[in-house]
């Protein structure tokens, strides 16, 4: 059987490769705030399926607007498996995509929750006039997958169940990677409409009832797929289901006129930003006027300086102390034409001020707001922080990010799918990410917190198997990341999990513990304990902070959070999740209780940095017409040269070539500069030097 679909699949791509014109436009919208790994697979289906599209997050962004979603002819909306999104407005959907529909757009709406979003739990009926009888073409919500399947033997729906005839899908029968699926809708569509799937297999409680509805009101067509996207038995079984739909739409594809040019804009015409933390708004002008699709994308190509540009084209400046440079914006069409245009920005004045300086990680992309009490905990302690939200971005902070923090908490939370923490480029040797091991090894502090990190990478717990076969808990040696970084000798399991669905209901501070003092550490929901926290041994270099408790409970013996250094590096590890700590006050006292301990130790920004830097040197220093820099190059790469004034404002940019490794000069010329004091930077790869320049006249 399994062959027999193989063979039909590979015969379906190629007839839809051979005969289907898929010029069809798309905007895919990430709506899904609890797991965008989720999108992450649509993604996936959409390329298999042969077909370009363009992002957009309303998790960053909020609902795009009509304008945004107007020159698409289809668009698809995810939500995931979350329950609160920025499709509804009450029980209307937003403005945005109410006025696409009414124009006569295309959407696919798919996710878990989706009526339960607006509607709460089921059941509930709609009628002419509501949004979801004349749109979605819904009349009867009937129940929920799992919550509302009493009577069934099945727990969660186990299959989807062709409605033959429907126009859009052939594949009879859709299971799931998970014996059932959990929240998926059961609805009745209404008389226009008609069912796609149905609930099955027939001796399920809603059997029959429909969890795929396609309607038509005027010339908007919309499609409303009622479970998780990314729950497909297989992946091939994902990317036939897509290419079905997809191609369905690609008939009513109507040929585009194509952008022949961008140039970016700026109102003023005047391309820097010399304000702390200041912003710039730019614009593109597109030709033709007439093109059907006018919309681009917003990047940042190359440059010295840090800064982020929204999906709008709105630049803002990072506001760190190495942020001051030229960096060069693109402006790149939607629409397929690969037409682009770019500008250079001069940043300047951008500092952090004095003091020691904390970077707050945000790398749980399971649930986006949970890291606002470790925000709200560093407003209210008075440090100086910045936040990097590398959930949203899907990035990391690089090296020379990194080196203007004293401190980086590392968050992410519960969230144990694909963290940013780790590089997972040789299974052998797994480690955290090479800019953050890069910054740790010359001195920096790196706090670790949230649980699931090293179930991440090593399941439920850490596990080997002995010399008589059996399953025995694994230790990690010297050499290995967890070991000589972390302090961490064994992972011993995870709270609920491997506890007999205990959970941990507190820690308690260990004899060693000179960091912080609050004792017991509990949480916001007293009869909650804390289930996925990592129970670990630790190294006998490493301090032991806080071990799992009460003394009776089965982990008692295993640590929660702990301190190691090794070399340079500092790292604090918290195997649990600070957020949920019983109230505010605590937390704020938690957090300012570390970082008070490590204010008083910190190497200063500028001597991290330094650590990756290279000998550097000025001759004539006075200098009246030009001096001559001398610098030692560790490794062959391209250098870049700045001048900075005393203000910030960068007064000279060049690049200056890929050089060979070993000792080069720069004759600087100074004729145009006034009299006063300067600093210079050579920069290469990661390393880089500072250095004091005075110029008389």
């Amino acid at each position: 059987m399994k062959r027999t679909f193989t063979f039909l699949l590979v015969l379906f791509f190629i007839a839809s490769s051979l005969f289907a014109q898929k010029d069809l436009s798309i905007l895919l919208v990430h709506d899904n705030d609890a797991q965008a790994s989720i999108t992450d697979s649509v993604r996936h289906f959409i390329d298999a399926a042969g077909y370009n599209y363009t992002d957009y997050d309303a998790v960053a962004n909020g609902a795009p607007s009509v304008d945004i979603l107007t020159p698409y002819e289809l668009v698809i909306w995810t939500t995931g498996k979350d329950g609160t999104t920025n499709f509804w407005n009450g029980e209307l959907p937003n403005d945005g995509i109410k006025s696409y529909l009414d124009n006569g757009g295309m959407l696919w709406l798919e996710g878990l929750d989706v009526m339960y979003d607006a509607f709460g739990s089921a059941p509930d009926t709609f009628y002419v006039g509501d949004f979801a009888y004349d749109y979605l073409g819904i009349e009867k919500y009937v129940a929920q997958a799992h919550y509302d399947d009493y009577v069934s033997v099945y727990d969660g729906v186990p299959m989807m169940v062709l409605e033959e005839g429907n126009g859009i899908c052939t594949i009879d029968t859709v299971r799931w990677r998970w014996d059932t699926m959990w929240g998926a809708d059961a609805v009745v569509p209404t008389a226009n409409a008609k069912s796609i799937y149905n609930m099955g297999p027939a001796d399920y409680d809603f059997a029959g009832k429909s969890c795929m509805v396609y309607n038509e009101k005027g010339d908007a067509k919309i499609l409303s797929a009622l479970i998780r996207w990314d729950g497909f038995e297989t992946y091939d079984l994902g990317v036939a289901v897509t290419t079905e739909i997809l191609d369905y739409f690609n008939q009513f594809s109507i040929p585009s006129i194509d952008v022949t040019s961008i140039e970016i804009t700026n109102d003023d015409n005047n391309f820097t930003i010399s304000e702390n933390n200041g912003t710039l708004q730019l614009g593109v002008s597109v030709l033709p006027e007439d093109a059907t699709n006018k919309t681009v994308t917003w990047s940042i190509k190359d440059g010295s300086a840090s800064v982020s540009i929204t999906i709008n084209g709105l630049l803002t400046a990072s506001g760190i102390d190495n942020g001051n440079g030229i960096i060069t914006v693109v402006a790149t069409a939607n629409d397929g034409s690969n037409m682009s245009d770019e500008a250079d920005v001069t940043i300047s004045n951008q500092t952090l001020g004095e003091g020691f300086k904390v970077l707050l990680v945000n790398d749980d992309a399971r649930d986006f707001t949970k890291y606002l009490n470790i925000d709200t905990a560093l407003v209210e302690t008075g440090y100086s922080y910045k936040i990097y939200n590398a959930a949203i971005n899907g990035t990391i902070p690089d090296f020379n990010y990194l080196t203007n923090f004293n401190f980086v908490i590392w968050y992410n939370a519960r969230d144990g799918m694909n963290l940013k923490f780790w590089d997972v480029t040789d299974l052998t040797n797994i480690k955290c990410n090479s800019a953050l091991k890069k910054y740790a090894d010359n001195g920096g502090t790196v706090w670790l917190q949230g649980r699931d990190f090293l179930y991440d990478i090593w399941g439920s717990k850490y596990t080997d198997i002995n010399s008589q076969g059996d399953s025995v808990i694994a230790k990690y040696k010297a050499g290995d990341f967890v070991y000589d970084y972390l302090g961490i000798k064994s992972y011993v399991g995870q709270t609920h999990s491997n506890d007999g669905g205990i959970g941990l209901v507190q820690l308690d501070i260990a004899e060693e513990n000179e960091i912080t003092d609050l004792d017991p550490i509990t949480w916001t929901s007293a009869s909650s304990p804390m289930c996925y926290a990592d129970a670990v041994e630790v190294t006998d270099n490493a301090v032991p902070l806080y071990y799992l408790g009460p003394n009776t409970y089965a982990f008692s013996l295993c640590y929660g959070m702990v301190y190691n250094t090794n070399a340079n590096s500092k790292f604090i590890t918290s195997t649990f999740d600070p957020s949920e700590i019983n109230t505010q006050s605590n937390l704020n006292l938690y957090i300012k209780e570390v970082l008070d301990y490590f204010k008083e130790s910190s190497t200063s920004v500028s001597e991290v940095s330094e650590l990756g830097a290279f000998e550097l040197s000025t001759y004539p220093n006075p200098a009246n017409d030009k001096t001559n820099i001398t610098y030692s190059l560790p490794l062959s790469g391209e250098v870049m040269l700045n001048v900075i004034d005393i203000t910030g404002k960068v007064v000279e940019h060049k690049n200056l070539g890929i050089k060979v490794a070993g000792n080069h000069t720069y004759e600087l010329n100074l004729c145009d500069f006034t009299e006063g004091a300067y600093f210079y930077q050579i920069s290469s790869g990661n390393s880089r030097s500072t250095n004091k320049l005075i110029v008389i006249k």
